[in-house]
């Protein structure tokens, strides 16, 4: 997530010889992840979309730029079957790319599964490339720029990196990287059994990364995702695509590496050619991941580079049947529905706090009888500030207790709103990382769902959980 995410490439037999005052490559056989030679050229090249990897089409060039007509076009002339196809720098990109997908077949013939699918999800891809730009706007010249990470940002997620690295897990499926041949893995920032990990520590990154953001597009932004922090292994790769709404301007955040040569960040810019980025530990790429097409399709040379993405939306409210400001007004409906509304059901189904939002009415539900409630759980919810002091003064053991739907108190003050209950309750001890319903929410995830991130409640609770990481780190 430039997404929120890439390479250097081609065979070990790979040469570098001068033909017509250009660097050609020759003999090809990107049988291994790469030499460095082989990164200097595609960090040097000039190219566009589908010549590293499909981008907009599923086909690759093979117009190589050693061929005849192009070394001496004026004696030797295009043969047809090269005619508007670019010029391919690369070396034979064509057989990585389907060596890829032959692996990726048979990792679904392994699993049981029907390898047609690869073919209908490379089409997908590529198809949004070409299409998702089009709905939305854009709110830079060129749509990525790389800065440094602040300072202290910088040290709370190098400590939180070197306390909790070695708690590595695999990640889900990414359909985008090459995991059937190269896993990658997870220090999740949200786990809230890591040291530092939790609600906290994302309220840093997005508090931080969120100022930068602005600065550079001009736009008020919220939070609508962070994940990370991932880590790639030798010969992962990524493949370029735009990310899904309501994932609109993002940052890729290094945090560290150990690679034999840089691992760039392919983007294509909104002049339609390639760029690739190299990064350093705490580097920043700022990239509006809705509209760039951004990956890393040369094989990682290296043991490890992990990454956190962060990503936002324009702060806005969206009137029930309106567009938010980041889609074109006159885009082509169907392009609406597919990539705008479908996304955001996706979206939606798929939120932390999806369970919260299918189950508040139930508790709005509760309250007009007083039915299913535990005293000091009522208290928080509906505020009553002097009954909640009383009970805790009877028995503390109340301000942690879970009820019968795994809610403790002060999950149910962060729901309702009620700052003085939710003060109350965390002077008194509540534990800000008990997990609501077994899920990965806390009382700050509730009270943003509800709430949005300006209401006093959201800002009380992330101002304790940042002090709560701090001291841990």
């Amino acid at each position: 997530s430039v997404q929120s995410t890439m390479g250097s490439c081609c065979g070990s037999t790979a040469l570098l010889v001068a033909a017509a005052a250009l660097l050609v490559l020759v003999a090809a056989t990107a049988t291994s992840t790469g030499t460095a030679a082989i990164a200097k050229k595609n960090q040097t090249a000039s190219y566009g979309v589908d010549v590293s990897i499909p981008v907009h089409y599923l086909k690759v060039s093979t117009n190589y730029d050693h061929l005849p007509h192009n070394v001496d076009p004026e004696n030797n002339p295009i043969p047809p079957e090269y005619r508007d196809m670019p010029v391919q720098p690369l070396g034979d990109r064509l057989s990585f790319y389907r060596r890829y997908v032959a692996n990726w077949k048979q990792s679904y013939i392994d699993e049981g599964e029907d390898p047609s699918e690869v073919d209908a999800t490379e089409a997908d891809r590529v198809q949004s490339n070409r299409e998702q730009s089009s709905i939305v706007v854009n709110y830079t010249a060129t749509g990525y720029k790389k800065i440094r990470a602040p300072k202290q940002l910088q040290d709370v997620v190098a400590q939180f990196w070197e306390t909790n690295k070695q708690y590595e897990e695999e990640e889900d499926e990414v359909d985008i990287i090459n995991q059937f041949d190269n896993p990658t893995t997870m220090v999740d920032l949200e786990n809230t059994e890591l040291q530092g990990g939790g609600s906290g520590i994302k309220m840093v990154i997005w508090d931080a990364v969120r100022d930068l953001v602005q600065q550079w597009t001009g736009q008020k932004l919220i939070g609508s995702s962070m994940y990370g922090i991932r880590v790639y292994k030798e010969g992962s790769t990524l493949l370029p695509h735009t990310d899904r709404l309501p994932l609109v301007c993002s940052a890729i955040l290094n945090v560290a590496q150990d690679v034999d040569e840089p691992w760039p960040l392919e983007v294509y810019g909104y002049d339609g050619k390639a760029v690739n980025i190299t990064m350093e530990p705490f580097d920043l790429v700022l990239y509006e991941s809705h509209s760039l097409i951004h990956g890393r399709p040369f094989p990682l040379n290296g043991r490890y580079y992990a990454n956190v993405f962060i990503h936002f939306k324009p702060a806005e409210t969206i009137k029930e049947g309106e567009l938010p400001s980041y889609i074109i007004p006159d885009a082509d409906p169907k392009l609406v529905d597919v990539y705008y509304r479908d996304a955001m059901d996706e979206y939606e189904d798929n939120s932390e706090t999806a369970l919260i939002d299918e189950t508040k009415e139930d508790y709005d539900k509760w309250d007009e009888n007083n039915e299913g409630w535990e005293e000091a759980h009522l208290a928080a919810y509906r505020g009553d500030v002097a009954l909640l002091t009383t009970l805790i003064d009877k028995d503390s053991r109340v301000v942690n207790k879970m009820d019968e739907d795994d809610w403790a108190p002060l999950a149910y003050a962060a729901y309702g709103g009620r700052l003085e209950a939710v003060r109350i309750l965390v002077e008194r001890g509540a534990n800000l990382r008990e997990r609501v319903e077994k899920s990965d929410d806390t009382a700050l995830s509730v009270a943003v769902s509800r709430w949005g991130e300006s209401h006093p409640v959201v800002q009380f609770l992330a101002v304790a959980e940042v002090e709560n990481v701090m001291q841990e780190l």
